[in-house]
């Protein structure tokens, strides 16, 4: 049986299959004059190369630059400071009429935990993020927080703190959730 010019059969194991199509000279690296090849070039940048420097072949010159000379990341935020998100309290009775998005969320902590945030600022975590809301929910929120209070006289009452809503943006999560149940946009303040 003849075989056409670019027959590929169908059995396993056939030798002849990788030669079709490949030009002459395919997969051939051109030799460099000795000292001029990517190795002696980048040995003046302070990386470090291996291969041999006029490589024949596949095999070329494979530069690293050195990991130790490199800055280190920055270290992730655990913390935003009261005076950068300026964090201050500030009296229920100034929260009413509008209720629209002004430039500022709000949190709703007890008097004691709201003493130790304006002291050492809002930490970040994701395992254990900061609820905030806008204005529209800090009343649904204390009242909230008076129904599940319990009716022992030594339970604290709630403070309402607000803070720069641009200063946090980027570490801002929605939460659909409390959104809902206060009829008005929350976020979890994790630093995601």
């Amino acid at each position: 049986m003849a075989r056409k010019p670019g027959f590929i059969p169908e059995q396993t194991g056939f030798a002849g299959f990788d030669r079709v199509g490949l030009s002459r000279g395919a997969g051939r690296v051109r030799a460099t004059p000795a000292g001029s090849g990517p190795a002696e070039a980048m040995a003046g940048s302070g990386r470090k190369c291996a291969g041999p420097a006029g490589a024949r072949g596949a095999l070329a010159a494979v530069c690293q630059a050195d990991l130790f000379s490199l800055p280190l990341p920055p270290l992730p935020r655990t913390v935003f400071l009261p005076e950068e998100v300026r964090l201050s309290a500030v009296a229920v009775a100034s929260l009413g009429g509008h209720a629209g998005e002004d430039g500022f969320l709000y949190l709703v902590v007890t008097q004691g935990r709201a003493a130790r945030l304006l002291e050492h600022g809002l930490p970040l975590s994701r395992r254990a993020p900061l609820l905030l809301t806008e204005r529209g929910g800090v009343v649904p929120w204390l009242a909230w927080l008076n129904d599940t209070r319990s009716e022992e006289p030594d339970t604290e009452a709630g403070a309402v703190l607000r803070l720069r809503r641009a200063m946090v943006a980027e570490a801002l999560e929605p939460d659909p959730d409390h959104t809902a149940a206060f009829s008005a946009p929350c976020y979890w303040l994790s630093g995601a």
